[in-house]
């Protein structure tokens, strides 16, 4: 049998950003939803705080899941094409009665607006906005239900490079306003290089390297990085805006380059190399853990 995650242990700290990277097929995409609580792993547990949530009553579970919300690749796929944007961003706040009908309006609004999105479009439905718009719109609704942790799922990969840049200063400033927590699904190095305070490195559905985002890139201790000298991804001309922990800088733009993967490469169990726990360590809190034995479904997803 074909296990989607083997043995997986991953600790993420409150206010920390992790960037997720492997090769297609390696179980970046169902780890996430293991975390986001969309999938549901066949053995082992996944902590919010410290506490397995397989222990947690049901008002627990009802407020890790509302604390954990997943935004996903594919902006049009994640809307429902009959509703409008308001009818959108209102759903999940109206279900959980975090506002009432009378703050209807101003509640979408902000949201609208902490996301980018022009709050006078909200009537509109969303086949009639570009890619970078609905992902916007995919953010602020999950902003809505007021989120501690975001899981993204290769969420910039289907938008244009310029538009890229926008959605990921889009997301540190979020960052720093409302005090999130990332884990970071890319296969975009160059992203995950310029937000990542620590990177984890995927491989047969195995974690085989985690360090901090310095590290990883400048001293790479896996195989995983052959083809791309120093762990570093090539540059390519011209220049994009990023937002880097709080401040805009101005770097070469990297194309989205994939890492290069041996194969077949052993691998031994426990023998994983493990990094420096990244700039945010003097953090007390651990929102989320995996234990260090669990199988999720064996069904290999992205």
């Amino acid at each position: 049998m074909v296990h989607a995650l083997d043995g997986v242990s991953l600790s993420i700290r409150s206010g920390e950003v992790v960037g997720l990277v492997g090769e297609s097929g390696c179980g970046k995409s169902t780890l996430g939803r293991v975390i986001a609580g969309i999938a549901t792993p066949t053995g082992g547990s996944v902590f919010w705080k410290g506490v397995d949530r397989n222990t947690m009553s049901a008002a627990e579970q009802r407020e890790a899941g509302l604390a954990t919300q997943m935004i996903f690749q594919n902006p049009m796929a994640a809307l429902n094409p009959r509703m409008t944007i308001e009818e959108l961003i209102w759903e999940a706040p109206k279900t959980h009665g975090m506002a009432t009908a009378t703050e209807r309006a101003s509640y979408v609004d902000n949201y609208l607006t902490l996301a980018g999105f022009d709050p006078s479009m909200k009537t509109r439905y969303p086949h009639q906005f570009s890619g970078g718009q609905r992902q916007r719109v995919n953010i602020a609704r999950a902003l809505a239900v007021q989120p501690k942790f975001l899981v993204c799922d290769e969420s910039v990969a289907a938008l244009d490079v310029s538009i890229q840049a926008q959605v990921i200063n889009l997301f540190m400033d979020l960052r720093d306003r409302l005090d999130l927590t990332y884990l970071f699904v890319s296969h975009d190095l160059g992203v995950v290089e310029h937000i990542s305070d620590r990177v984890a490195i995927m491989y047969l559905g195995r974690i085989v390297e985690e360090a901090a985002v310095e590290d990883v890139f400048r001293r790479p201790n896996h195989p995983l990085h052959e083809g791309t000298p120093g762990g570093s991804s090539p540059h390519r001309s011209g220049q994009t805006a990023f937002q880097s922990r709080g401040r805009r800088t101005s770097q070469p733009a990297r194309s989205a380059q994939r890492l290069s993967f041996p194969s077949p490469l052993s691998l031994r169990h426990g023998a994983l190399s493990r990094g420096s726990p990244g700039p945010q360590g003097n953090r007390a809190e651990t929102p989320v853990g995996l234990s260090s034995e669990w199988l999720t479904a064996p069904e290999a997803l992205d």
